[in-house]
């Protein structure tokens, strides 16, 4: 039961609506070693590959993308379940001390881990409005950061180095202007694809929102 309402908390809706202006920052870091999205893939198998954000819409004005914590959320929920029905058995059979430590590593650890890296996330990029919102939902609650969209220069692909050497990565905003900053996407690096999916989706329609505005500026300047 423990286990399956952490998962619950965790994957539960995160309603997409219009850019607001709610001040705050997201809580993951900002920084480390960032590379062009056009870069070299190193893609593998790993847990954290479903750790991707999904195109919700993809329209001229509007750009969604989010991340949803679903399988994640379901692992860590899983193993919280595991170490609680160990630490009951292990009470039903006369043992408190031993029953205690495991439901308490249940607990403990699950609720850290869905703290740490269950997170729900979208980035909602709007030339209606200008602006461009990242919202991030944890158990604790929800944060929200907003900014112009005039001054997203581009997405990136932040690196780190991974136990096994590899290189895990993740899609990151290369902000400028007022917001002056590289803002992460999401909290987790992974060895899949789909931080680079995610950064070119960005791109591209940064750049068509660019292609439609010089081919603006050619027609105004157009001799009659």
């Amino acid at each position: 039961m423990i286990g399956a309402l952490l998962a619950y908390l965790a994957i539960r809706g995160l309603h997409a609506g219009p850019p607001g202006s709610m001040p705050g920052t997201p809580q993951s870091p900002f920084g480390q070693n960032a590379i062009n999205a056009s870069g070299t893939d190193n893609t593998g198998g790993s847990c954290w590959n479903a750790v991707v954000m999904k195109i919700i819409r993809n329209e001229p004005d509007i750009l969604i993308l989010e991340q949803r914590p679903l399988v994640t959320g379901l692992l860590v929920g899983m193993k919280t379940l595991i170490f609680t029905a160990i630490g009951m058995g292990t009470l039903g059979a006369g043992e408190t001390i031993g029953g205690m430590m495991f439901i308490g590593a249940g607990v403990g650890i699950g609720g850290a881990c869905f703290r740490a890296f269950v997170r729900r996330t979208q980035l909602w990029p709007d030339r209606n409005t200008g602006r461009f919102s990242l919202k991030e939902r944890r158990m604790t609650g929800m944060t929200e950061f907003t900014g112009p969209l005039a001054d997203i220069k581009e997405a990136i692909l932040q690196a780190s180095g991974s136990s096994k050497g590899g290189v895990t990565r993740r899609a990151a905003l290369r902000c400028v202007g007022k917001t002056n900053r590289i803002i992460p996407l999401t909290g987790i690096y992974t060895n899949g694809a789909g931080p680079r999916r995610a950064a070119q989706t960005v791109n591209d329609w940064l750049a068509r929102g660019t292609a439609q505005r010089n081919g603006k500026v050619r027609q105004d300047s157009a001799p009659e």
